[in-house]
């Protein structure tokens, strides 16, 4: 969230998913660009927690879209400020 706080390119950020939700080209940008090259890492890292008995791994693929809809919630929110908040979540997906 430190990228998202304290730099513009947070705020292009979410000028960029506001105009995603009525310009069909901004829309596959974000879905085909930015988000799926994300999500692939996001996946990834799950993958990983599965691997080591951490999260059960048919439940890897939802908890890592709950994951990022968390973190898309904050930042159209503005509620970037708290860091505590990433560990909370990850504490949640592991129980």
């Amino acid at each position: 969230w430190r990228f998202w706080r304290g730099d513009a390119a947070g705020r292009a950020f979410r000028a960029l998913i506001a105009e995603a939700q009525s310009s069909p080209v901004a829309l596959e940008a974000l879905r085909d660009g930015y988000m799926a090259e994300r999500m692939k890492i996001l996946r990834a890292i799950f993958d990983r927690a599965a691997q080591r008995g951490e999260i059960d791994a048919a439940r890897a693929p939802i908890l890592a879209e709950l994951f990022a809809g968390f973190w898309w919630f904050r930042l159209l929110n503005d509620r970037i400020d708290d860091d505590a908040a990433i560990e909370a979540m990850a504490e949640a997906l592991t129980h």
